[in-house]
């Protein structure tokens, strides 16, 4: 074997890895929930490229699913169906502030909807870790601005507790305070029902998926990888589909037919 076979090859299996066509699409009658974190105006190297999706990258991508025939739907709207084949729900984790800037505009533009998981309690930014205080990540919305994002008409307020804590490593009252003090503090604030929520970290299990139940929720989304098949009986641990800022369209479009990338 020479060495351009070997290399032609190699290629070959690490390109089937990395986007594998050759895995079994999951029907259309199932929905796909997409995952995104921030959508920044341009590239940002300082951002990490798992959380950050250009702007430009995101307009293509829901360009794509409107030209495609997809139904957009909030995560509630889910729940309600009955729901038509090729059915997306876009989510947003966090409450970054170009969620409104960046991301908005790109959802009217093409008529789309979205479910936002705001964490309740916002003075200080991300950290690299994930929490409050430290090195910021990137600016969260402000009150104002989430109005503002609600008020757009296409935008669905879900809670991702009150301080991005994970719950799987949280006691049982510690738990119960995040799921209900958030959901009430977003509802005060906005004056709109909350009934959708995140865990942080994509971290549950079955006793958190009750406590969400119990606090008044509808509905729970994970960061598992995958496409939930049954909305109903998994409505409180919903898995999604993460769309990064190393995607291109071809992973785009591998993802949405197979649910996720491996």
């Amino acid at each position: 074997m020479t060495w351009g076979l070997i290399a032609a090859a190699l290629l070959t299996g690490w390109l089937s890895y990395r986007h594998p066509w050759w895995r079994r699409p999951l029907g259309y009658q199932h929905p796909r929930i997409l995952m995104y974190h921030m959508v920044p105006a341009e590239s940002d190297h300082g951002r990490p490229r798992g959380l950050a999706v250009p702007a430009h990258r995101f307009d293509r991508q829901v360009a794509y699913l409107r030209r495609s025939g997809w139904h957009f739907a909030t995560v509630s709207e889910l729940l309600e169906g009955p729901i038509l084949p090729k059915t997306v729900a876009i989510t947003f984790d966090d409450g970054y502030a170009d969620n409104l800037t960046s991301a908005l505009p790109v959802l009217l533009r093409h008529k789309a909807k979205a479910t936002v998981y705001l964490i309740a309690d916002r003075q200080s930014p991300l950290s690299e870790g994930g929490l409050p205080d430290g090195a910021p990540l990137a600016e969260l919305l402000s009150d104002e601005q989430v109005k503002e994002l609600l008020d757009s008409g296409v935008v669905e307020l879900g809670s991702h507790t009150s301080s991005h804590v994970n719950l799987a490593n949280a006691d049982p009252a510690r738990c119960q305070r995040e799921l209900i003090e958030s959901k009430h503090t977003l509802e005060r604030l906005f004056q709109r029902d909350v009934i959708a929520f995140a865990y942080p970290f994509g971290a549950t299990n079955d006793s958190l998926a009750d406590l969400a139940e119990q606090a008044g929720y509808r509905s729970a989304v994970t960061t598992q990888a995958g496409v939930p098949e049954d909305l109903d009986a998994q409505r409180f641990r919903l898995k999604r589909i993460r769309i990064s800022g190393r995607d291109n369209m071809i992973t785009f479009r591998i993802r949405l037919r197979i649910g996720r990338r491996r």
